[in-house]
């Protein structure tokens, strides 16, 4: 997660280099890379989140069936036998 983060700050570094503004204006540097930081934890944090609240779906999923009186299935999404 740290190194997708990380490449979001060299790439807004990058492109700060690019337009050729660091070196007359450093807080713009340092504003770019908020902004990119700014961006880059919450995806890369919601990427790592993401397998581990499968079950907890899977879960609310199965409730909403049951509440609906469906019980044809299991709480894994399968079918009953």
């Amino acid at each position: 997660m740290l190194a997708v983060a990380f490449s979001f700050s060299i790439g807004a570094a990058m492109l700060g280099a690019t337009f050729n503004q660091v070196s007359e204006k450093p807080l713009l540097a340092v504003a770019i890379g908020w902004v990119a930081l700014a961006f880059a934890v919450p995806i890369t944090v919601g990427a790592g989140f993401a397998p581990s609240l499968r079950p907890i779906r899977d879960l609310a999923a199965a409730t909403e069936r049951v509440a609906a009186g469906d019980y044809s299935q299991t709480a894994s999404g399968g079918s009953r036998r």
